[in-house]
């Protein structure tokens, strides 16, 4: 049985567009034929018994060829679809994993330059709870993972503008942002006024689950169910904005929300197949960040 790509590379062979042709070709001879008697006279006379039947079926050749002709075209065009669906999860695939080892890679080069200055220390003996210190940087690992998927999404998608901020929540309340990027682009609406259960960050938190904002300035003419609050928004800014909640490993509560604003309107949708992605991308950043939550805590108990 072949798959979905081999029937697609199939459709874009030359012998499938030499066949398309010689349909035409035949098509546009029938109806030739069909037009003149003195050619259905010469297929029945040259061809005989044969020429007959071309006379008597060639309408309905050329009805069906133009049936199935159209059927097919439908069929690549949904052919299609699917094989650019599975080129862009793969593309997902590659892109996340680059991403991730560099992760991993500045997490491993920090655990080096700590084994080295060790190492240099002679005779020494460092203690656990001081190796545990050295190489146990939460803060940095954050940045980088931020980093991280900064470089995922613009790599993704290199022609729209993102900004991707992470929030400390403490006590089921919003405390600061950990981190945002670009740095010259700092969130301006204030905690406070984020703090307001209409801002997407905020029913975010109340729901523990990702909330999407999919064109911000629709959003903010909403008299009820309203998800974004205007802040530092200008009305000339076209955004589409999502926020993501991180829970802790051990108690289960969100510890941070990752927010992302896309500068295009209807960026991020609201559909369930839609956030199933961004909940299959983000799920690979969030556990890391709530293992260096887990670390940074274990680091604060161990001074």
């Amino acid at each position: 049985m072949p798959s979905l790509i081999q029937l697609n590379e199939f459709f874009k062979s030359r012998f499938y567009r030499f066949l398309v042709a010689l349909v035409v070709a035949i098509n546009g001879y029938l109806v030739f034929a069909l037009g003149s008697d003195e050619q259905k006279l010469n297929l029945q006379v040259n061809l005989g018994k044969v020429g007959g039947w071309i006379v008597e079926w060639s309408g309905t050749f050329i009805f069906l060829s133009i049936l199935i002709g159209g059927i097919i075209t439908i069929f690549i065009a949904w052919l299609q679809e699917k094989v650019d669906e599975k080129n862009i999860l793969d593309r997902f695939a590659v892109v996340l994993l680059a991403t991730i080892e560099t992760v991993v890679e500045e997490k491993r080069k920090r655990f080096a330059t700590a084994v080295e200055n060790l190492l240099q220390n002679g005779t020494n003996q460092p203690t656990a709870s001081t190796v545990f210190k050295n190489i146990t940087q939460p803060e940095k690992q954050i940045q980088s993972i931020i980093k991280a998927l900064e470089a995922c999404y613009k790599t993704l998608y290199p022609k729209i503008y993102f900004k991707i901020a992470l929030m400390e929540v403490e006590n089921h309340t919003l405390k600061k942002w950990a981190y945002f990027l670009p740095y010259t682009a700092r969130p301006n609406t204030s905690i406070d006024e984020l703090k307001s259960p209409e801002s997407a960050i905020s029913q975010a938190l109340a729901s523990k689950s990702i909330v999407v904002v999919e064109d911000v300035q629709k959003e903010l003419t909403k008299t009820q169910n309203k998800k974004y609050i205007k802040g530092s928004t200008k009305s000339h800014e076209n955004w589409s904005q999502l926020c993501y909640p991180i829970r802790s490993i051990t108690s289960n509560e969100v510890i941070f929300i990752i927010c992302i604003a896309a500068k295009e309107a209807n960026f991020f949708h609201n559909d369930q197949e839609s956030l199933r992605s961004y909940e299959w991308l983000l799920d690979f950043f969030s556990s890391r960040l709530a293992l260096e939550h887990s670390l940074a805590e274990l680091k604060e108990k161990a001074r």
